[in-house]
């Protein structure tokens, strides 16, 4: 079957036979597989809290649920165990506790989902076939459902008016058709490029970064107030070099690291080091 398979989904199936022994993932397919485990009654009233070596930690309601699961522990055992063996798992733990409240970003997501268009058939289909070399059924059904609702939050956001970024394609309402990841992304890059500048030439002026690698004044700022606290967090901690009690006293001084005397350096950090001996 692997031969019929393309690249991507052999490479997906390799992952998903790895990822599923994550501690992580093991929890969510038994979160997963507690309906079906205890029945949609009980599954509204408890759920798994923590699975850790053998042993599963289950969370009801109240103590009546409580006492509901402890009958029938040993049959949840054994029904986890035919699920799943190889998680060897022996015991059940119970305990009273809720489920996390809705937050405001979770209530918004569930509004936003009401507005979402319903797939076609073509497209489910073209969705299961993709996946289906994941071997796991309870894995592979997760997957198609979270493949599905992105198509159709996709869809719902087309509707919306959002264009793909022109940068990485994902949909975006800016106004400048740009999406906040990338604005980001482009931020911490010029920022890089700030601060490596001002490491060679720590003297040098706003005018004098614009003209060499561009950028905007706050960004000149930031990378240069970064510099600064950095290497006086190296002082304070006796691990800075001699290179950096040189920019430093450039970059708080606007000098030429050529034209500090070593007298020089020593006196103007000499306040930074007493502080760092009285640590």
């Amino acid at each position: 079957m692997a031969h019929n398979l393309s690249p991507l989904q052999q490479a997906l199936a390799a992952w998903t036979e790895q990822w599923k022994e994550q501690p992580q993932m093991r929890l969510y397919r038994l979160q997963e597989s507690w309906s079906e485990v205890v029945g949609k009654i009980l599954a509204k009233k408890s759920f798994i809290g923590q699975y850790e070596g053998a042993t599963v930690t289950v969370l009801a309601d109240n103590s009546v649920w409580l006492n509901e699961l402890f009958i029938q522990r040993e049959k949840i055992v054994k029904k986890l165990a035919a699920r799943f063996p190889e998680y060897t798992i022996t015991d059940l733990k119970f305990r009273t506790g809720r489920r996390a409240q809705q937050t405001p970003k979770k209530a918004a997501e569930k509004r936003e989902q009401e507005h979402i268009p319903a797939l076609t058939a073509a497209q489910k289909e073209e969705v299961a076939a993709f996946f289906a070399a994941v071997s796991d059924p309870t894995l592979q059904q997760s997957l198609i459902h979270l493949r599905e609702r992105q198509l159709a939050l996709e869809l719902a956001r087309r509707e919306a008016g959002f264009v793909p970024c022109t940068i990485c394609q994902q949909l975006t309402d800016a106004v400048d058709g740009i999406c906040e990841m990338c604005k980001l992304r482009a931020q911490a890059q010029e920022r890089h490029a700030v601060t490596r500048y001002l490491k060679k030439h720590p003297a040098a002026s706003y005018r004098d970064v614009i003209a060499a690698v561009g950028t905007s004044e706050s960004m000149y700022a930031q990378a240069r107030q970064y510099l600064i606290y950095r290497t006086l967090d190296h002082i304070y901690h006796r691990v800075e070099t001699a290179a950096e009690q040189v920019m430093l006293a450039s970059l708080l001084t606007g000098i030429e690291p050529r034209e500090l005397t070593e007298d020089h350096v020593h006196n103007l950090l000499a306040k930074f080091a007493r502080k760092a001996e009285d640590k």
